[in-house]
């Protein structure tokens, strides 16, 4: 009988550094295992120096080694490390992987060696120690730290003392522990472990709880997964965390919001969730929707889920919020007539202040000899009239106009109610629908029309959208099972757009769940993003705010850099130094890193000095390809959302790119502007995985001097 072989995370990472050649003879091994685990060419070696004896050395060259645990119950086998022979039988040597029933988990770690006698060791272990987090020697037990570290793990209050400890406890128990000294309630993280364990009591079973299944992937004759085995697809496709587990399996009766900071698994939560439907969850005729914002952002989840075979190609699109209304809008005689046929979200981005102009003049020729002005008259029109989906006298008169600062008499109302209803006939007459408007009428034409379009949608990037726009979106999806999941994180927040459910009467009450664990960026890199907006407060989607705290990296690396110069050309002379280091290094090719500008000519600027250089070098816009082979990439802070880097540069800022002093028409108008430009930072540091350079040139950002007490000046 063949072999169950499970595959660790961990087993995997190690093969993704070693060199092609080795890949290739890792892979073909696999198979050879499977067949014949025992044979002569394998080595199958029990090696003396191994603290735990269910560790085993597989030969995959004179030079290199995998190591394997065999433990006496069951015909399993458990790939947990590759590298050259000296180096793993270091890794190996003083590590123990054993089964937790508590969790319901494989767990590898490392136990200390202690000379202490094993009665004062009884003795100690019960002698009771408050915590100031609330945590006990149970709840630790039912967390899985292992027996050997409940007594320093209870001592432990500090992130840097739970730091030192880390090799000495599974990864999972430390992810827990961590987010507790982090401030997260540990009944939250007790229910997240029973929720990842499985209901069987056969041990076979067992094994494919979501706990375990997060670490470790049984080898099967799958194609997909012979594909990631041979580096052909990503591990985001196979290895999720519990929490994205329940969020991805379970039926939901009605809609699901689920948060958290950049990096932390919300896409592919929403990517499996998409599959999940897919293969599932859609009957006959029912159709899905996964929708974003950006055409960047469409592009890149298209090739996301072109990576996960799907043959149902039929039964679901992948637009933006603007493509999906405009195919729909076409479709529709009286709107369509009105629409722009290149209707676009970036083009009307690029001339809002031309389409404002016009706006006004429009305004100005109706509100001749009143006393309302075009500009109060433009906003009331957009943040009042089209936001809320007002469509009659009756409902405007009676509406609370909320964000409004300046109040209005009942006999103004209505006069502007009047005055809209002739500029709205006076714009169809010269101009097209625009963005607002769009959704606005096709709102008046889905919201009592039946079918629907679509019965379940998936929206990425939540964050990005208005009211108006959501509220198109709960009218094309039919309400019922499974019919909205929606995620995003409210710190991404760098448009001036406003979401609240309670207005749309949307509910996710007992459905929303917001993920901690980064999986993108190093903690030194996640620490200093947010503490660029540690000081704001952003909404839930909802009536409160959402949490800061909490948010946690498991990955280290090198702390983020900050250096500003005197002028432009020394910060590009430094830039390139950096470059020419990172390519020599080896460990980076061009298409890894990005250098990315807030303001669209800085970047032109850093376009031409690399082309000049001899770089071959891509800037990221709407229909670009993404990570080119031997090219640099180049980005403006908004292209760069939804996507990552190994290394990125953040190039250029100063007081005139970032936190730009300018008139406001009220105080409340500049704090929301410059808590939009500290999310739009946030989102590029953010997209950084492994190393984030930050410079600038004339005048210095005082936020950033702030940030980098330390900084080094050039």
């Amino acid at each position: 009988m063949k072999p169950n072989i499970y595959i660790g995370k961990e087993f995997m990472a190690a093969k993704n550094r070693l060199p092609l050649e080795i890949k290739r003879k890792v892979e073909a091994f696999f198979p050879k295992f499977q067949e014949n685990s025992k044979s002569k060419a394998i080595d199958f070696e029990k090696i003396k120096t191994f603290k735990d004896k269910s560790f085993r050395t597989v030969r995959i060259d004179d030079n290199y080694r995998a190591i394997v645990s065999f433990p006496n119950k069951g015909n399993y086998f458990f790939m947990l490390w590759v590298d050259k022979h000296d180096e793993a039988h270091a890794w190996a040597e003083n590590k123990y992987f054993e089964w937790n029933d508590n969790v319901h988990s494989w767990q590898l770690y490392k136990k200390e060696e202690t000379l202490v006698p094993e009665v004062a060791f009884e003795k100690k272990i019960k002698k009771d120690f408050p915590h100031p987090y609330g945590i006990n020697r149970e709840d630790l037990i039912q967390l899985g730290v292992p027996d050997s570290e409940l007594d320093s793990i209870l001592e432990i209050v500090s992130l840097d003392k739970l730091e030192a400890r880390k090799e000495y406890l599974p990864e999972s128990a430390y992810e827990k522990i961590y987010s507790i000294l982090n401030g997260i309630d540990k009944r939250e993280l007790l229910a997240q472990v029973i929720e990842g364990k499985s209901a069987s009591e056969i041990p076979e079973e067992q094994m494919k709880s979501a706990n375990n299944l997060q670490h470790f992937i049984l080898l099967t004759d799958d194609e997909d997964l012979q594909k990631f085995l041979k580096g052909e697809l990503d591990k985001w496709q196979f290895f999720l965390h519990p929490e994205q587990t329940k969020l991805v399996e379970t039926e939901f009766k009605g809609p699901v919001k689920v948060t958290g900071g950049a990096g932390t698994g919300k896409t592919v939560a929403a990517l499996h969730r998409f599959r999940n439907l897919v293969k599932n969850g859609l009957r006959d005729g029912h159709r899905l929707l996964f929708c974003t914002y950006t055409n960047a952002l469409a592009k890149n989840i298209k090739a996301l889920v072109g990576e996960l075979n799907l043959s149902y190609k039929g039964c679901y699109d992948i637009m933006t919020i603007h493509a999906i209304a405009h195919k729909l809008a076409s479709d529709i005689p009286h709107i369509s007539k009105l629409t722009e046929k290149n209707y676009l979200s970036e083009d009307i981005q690029i001339n809002a202040n031309q389409i404002k102009s016009r706006n006004l003049k429009i305004w100005e020729a109706i509100l001749n000899n009143t006393m309302i002005t075009p500009e109060f008259a433009e906003e009331e029109y957009q943040k009042v009239i089209l936001f809320q989906q007002i469509e009659s006298r009756d409902v405007y008169l009676n509406t609370n106009r909320e964000g409004r600062v300046t109040k209005i008499s009942q006999e103004t109302k209505n006069l502007f109610w009047e005055k809209h209803l002739i500029y709205r006939e006076e714009k169809k007459k010269q101009y097209k629908l625009e963005s607002d408007e769009l959704f606005y009428e096709l709102n008046k034409h889905f919201r009592s029309n039946n079918p629907k379009p679509y019965a379940h949608l998936i929206l990425d990037e939540l964050q990005d959208l208005s009211n108006i726009e959501l509220r198109f979106l709960r009218y094309i999806v039919k309400p019922g099972i499974n019919d909205m999941f929606m995620v995003g994180d409210p710190l991404q927040k760098v448009y001036d757009r406003h979401i609240n459910f309670s207005s749309l009467k949307i509910s996710t009450v007992g459905r929303s769940k917001r993920l901690l664990r980064n999986y993108r960026t190093t903690e030194e890199i996640r620490r200093d993003a947010v503490k660029i907006i540690r000081s704001e407060q952003f909404s839930d989607f909802g009536d409160s705010s959402e949490k800061i705290a909490g948010y946690f990296s498991i990955g280290k690396g090198p702390e983020p850099t900050y250096i500003h110069f005197k002028t432009k050309e020394e910060e590009l002379k430094y830039i390139e130094i950096k470059l020419k280091e990172l390519l020599e290094s080896d460990m980076y090719n061009e298409e890894d890193i990005c250098i990315s500008a807030q303001k669209k000519d800085t970047l032109q600027e850093i376009h031409t000095y690399f082309l000049k250089k001899g770089y071959k070098i891509k800037m990221i816009e709407k229909n670009n390809e993404i990570n080119v082979p031997e090219y640099l990439n180049t980005s403006t802070f908004h292209s760069l959302k939804g996507l990552e880097f190994k290394v990125i540069f953040l190039v250029g800022l100063n007081t005139q790119s970032f936190l730009r002093p300018k008139k406001y028409n009220s105080e409340l108008e500049r704090k929301e502007a410059e808590k939009r430009d500290k999310a739009l930072l946030y989102v590029a540091m953010t997209r950084a995985k492994m190393l984030l350079y930050i410079s600038g040139n004339g005048n210095q950002s005082p936020l950033l001097n702030h940030l980098y007490l330390n900084n080094q000046k050039a």
